[in-house]
């Protein structure tokens, strides 16, 4: 993955799930490759990657030599070797954690929610990720500024659903800053270093949080809100970010 090839970069993406064209495809593609770090530095409203396929199950894509890839030196840190993972993250942990202490987010003072902001965002989520609510199959991902959604996704994992929403951010040029992200899967420790990486101060799901998931918000000063069904909701960490109506 991300030998030379000519004038770019060529990577190859293995990933197999239904409706590829609109979860995979190029925003998926650069929020993968963006959250697992594989990509350090996309230019900002970047149309960059263009997804050739699918293959069975692959795609690939060109990186042309303006877009910042991880150095021979920086993949060396964490050794090559198979790792077995149920969500298929295993192999990349290692190297999300590495940077971990360069991730910086909004200050409280700069970065809230109301609790009706909350709800609000909460009641448009139950009537729109339709194939959740119906058949509970699949994960949902959302971003919003206040309780305006800008971007869904719908797919049968978690980690696609999210690296979707930060391709998408990717592509638009949208800073993480003064937005919230919304989940329904659980908040593990993966999940929360990709949404520190997109610069969101506020992750709101409707699942639980894992130890490691409320160890590294807690570290970040993020506002990390599970359990969010109707009008309830338990914030784990980063309880300054949240104002009383």
């Amino acid at each position: 993955m991300g030998a030379q090839h000519g004038w770019s970069r060529r990577v190859v993406v293995s990933g197999r799930t239904s409706g590829w064209r609109n979860t995979i495809g190029v925003p998926g593609t650069a929020g993968s490759l963006s959250c697992n770090t594989i990509v350090r530095v996309f230019p900002r409203g970047s149309s960059t990657v263009t997804t050739v396929g699918p293959c069975g199950g692959l795609l690939t894509c060109s990186l042309p030599s303006t877009v910042r890839t991880r150095s021979a030196e920086e993949d060396s840190r964490v050794p090559l070797r198979p790792v077995a993972s149920a969500s298929g993250q295993g192999s990349v942990f290692a190297s999300l954690k590495a940077h971990v202490d360069s991730i910086r987010l909004p200050g409280a003072s700069e970065a809230r929610i109301k609790h009706s902001t909350l709800r609000r965002i909460l009641e448009v989520m139950r009537q729109h990720d339709s194939i959740h609510r119906h058949a509970r199959s699949v994960h949902s991902c959302a971003l919003f500024q206040d309780d305006r959604l800008l971007v869904s996704v719908e797919d049968v994992s978690r980690h696609n659903a999210l690296d979707t929403v930060s391709g998408w951010m990717i592509q638009h040029g949208i800073s993480g800053g003064d937005k919230v992200l919304f989940t329904t899967g659980r908040l593990t420790g993966e999940m929360v270093i990709k949404a520190a990486q997109g610069g969101v101060p506020i992750v709101v799901s409707r699942n639980g949080v894992s130890t490691m998931g409320y160890d590294l918000a807690g570290k970040f000063g993020m506002a990390l809100i599970g359990r969010a069904v109707n009008r309830r909701f338990h914030c784990y960490t980063g309880s300054e970010r949240l104002d009383a109506d």
